[in-house]
């Protein structure tokens, strides 16, 4: 069986204070829970699928809470922004690792070999993280527009894994780690007119960070043959990078537009979570900064005086040591491996206003992404080889939505209005690992929403995946006989609300 438990619980609210007209302070809380029962990695195309054979079953446990005050205000030419956020999360599970009909045929024994399970792991973590921006910028009317400030991101996250497996010495052990991050940046950006033509405008803009991290890392051993009984690490890292976008757009007449912009993106290297050599008494290697390039031009358009919109855009990205997870040969952990990536695809987007209550909107999206420059040494652990496809990327998606919203005076409900949707998503198949050794099968899922909205709150009923779909969202090869997948959750109908105040 493939039930799951999920028990959810979510706050979020906001208070507004507008001591004067140019003056507006937004504070913003919210707090989450859940406790899941949930289903682990199941056998691909096995008997009964999506059928699962564990236990314990395991449970997660999952809390985030934040804390954020916006300020703004206006002066003559320009206006000051101040954002500070504060923002927690905690986690704790207990995972079976060694779901029977996987490791059945993974290990050629019968699946009652691993009832009870042969592998389980806890994990213990939590996250603190502290934000503070400081922007000035032009007034919203303004006819050029631009922006400038810095920011400044502390990051604390600590992590406690206990391991035990009967098979893998790196899935034995207790590790702690600590990590602290420290980030400084400041950016600027403008937009103007060019040559005295307001149709004609420039963007021009740009980003200096500086990151710091920090980690420390224990292990202790389980006492499992080959693992050293502890094994200690640490190290800082730091990072400078500097980022930057470059932009022309053109009105060709007031409802339709060109652009063309091309932009620089960086991503500082780091400390893996998991220490995967620390039981065989060897540091793991940071991962490396990545680096990307992307270019875009496209097209805004509105019709039938304004009734209907149609957008459209070219991408090319490519990126240079991206941190691609991939499942190790050697040690069966996933690991982050440096891989070049490229990619390029269109995206069309639209909305018709089909009648005063009812819009049509949807869009489709096709996209070639291939791996590059794969190392001999990432090849050799991982299955990655040149040109193949960028895993969990799809080649074609789109998505379907009709709206109707109107005044709720013809069900004797004054000061209210009805609201619906009805949504379809479709997603093609995907590379399952950079080793391109299976796919995840393609998958289309149909949603539906109706409900009132009243001054003060929201009432509706909705269903999910109506369908009861179960699609398939990460695979692992563990050999040709034994891939096993992440399906998501199948129907859910429920009941909800929304309160203003």
């Amino acid at each position: 069986m493939t039930t799951t438990k999920v028990e959810t619980g979510v706050f979020r609210g906001s208070l507004v204070y507008t001591p004067s007209a140019s003056t507006r302070f937004v504070l913003t809380g919210n707090y989450e829970r859940d406790n899941n029962t949930p289903s682990n990695f199941l056998l691909k195309n096995g008997p009964s699928f999506p059928a699962v054979q564990i236990d314990p079953k395991g449970w997660v446990n999952r809390q985030l809470s934040g804390l954020s005050l916006t300020a703004n205000h206006e002066f003559e030419r320009l206006q000051f922004t101040s954002v500070s956020a504060v923002n927690r999360y905690n986690f704790k599970n207990l995972t079976n690792n060694s779901e029977a009909l996987t490791f059945s045929k993974m290990f050629s024994m019968p699946a009652s070999s691993f009832i009870p399970a042969t592998d389980w792991s806890t994990y213990d973590e939590s996250q603190n993280s502290l934000y503070q921006e400081l922007r000035l910028s032009s007034l919203d009317n303004a006819d050029r527009v631009w922006v400038g400030g810095v920011n400044y991101l502390h990051n604390s996250y600590k992590l406690t894994t206990n391991y035990d497996s009967a098979f893998f010495s790196s899935t034995n052990g207790t590790r702690n780690g600590d990590h602290d991050t420290n980030s400084y940046a400041a950016f600027g950006e403008m937009t103007v007119p060019l040559y005295g033509n307001d149709r004609l405008k420039g963007t021009l803009g740009g980003s200096y960070t500086h990151d710091r991290k920090t980690y420390d890392s224990k292990y202790r051993s389980n006492g499992f043959p080959g693992t050293v009984a502890k094994f200690d690490q640490s190290g800082v890292l730091s990072d400078d990078m500097l980022t930057g976008r470059a932009a022309l757009s053109y009105e060709l007449t007031d409802n339709n537009s060109i652009y063309t912009s091309v932009s620089r993106g960086a991503k500082s290297g780091g400390f893996p979570n998991f220490t995967n050599n620390a039981p065989s008494g060897r540091k793991d290697t940071p991962y490396k900064d990545s680096t990307s390039w992307s270019y875009e031009v496209g097209s805004k358009n509105r019709f039938l005086n304004g009734r209907s919109a149609l957008n459209a855009a070219l991408f090319c990205n490519t990126v240079k040591d991206e941190n691609l997870f991939a499942l190790d040969s050697a040690s069966f952990t996933f690991v982050p491996k440096p891989i070049d990536t490229h990619n390029y695809g269109v995206e069309l987007e639209g909305s018709y206003q089909l009648a005063d209550s009812w819009t049509l909107s949807g869009g489709l999206g096709y996209t070639h992404a291939e791996l590059r420059n794969v190392s001999e040494d990432v090849a050799a652990s991982s299955g990655a080889r040149n040109g193949n496809f960028v895993p969990a990327v799809p080649k074609f998606n789109t998505n379907l939505t009709l709206q109707y919203y109107a005044a709720a005076d013809w069900l004797g409900l004054p000061d209210t209005n009805i609201f619906a949707l009805a949504q379809h998503q479709y997603v093609g198949s995907r590379e399952a690992d950079v080793g391109s050794h299976f796919k995840l099968d393609a998958y289309q899922l149909f949603n539906a929403k109706a409900g009132l909205e009243f001054s003060s709150f929201d009432l509706y009923l909705f269903g999910q995946n109506l369908t009861n779909e179960r699609p398939q969202y990460i695979g692992l090869y563990y050999g040709p006989q034994s891939t096993a997948i992440t399906v998501g959750h199948g129907r859910v109908l429920g009941v909800g609300t929304q309160i203003r105040f």
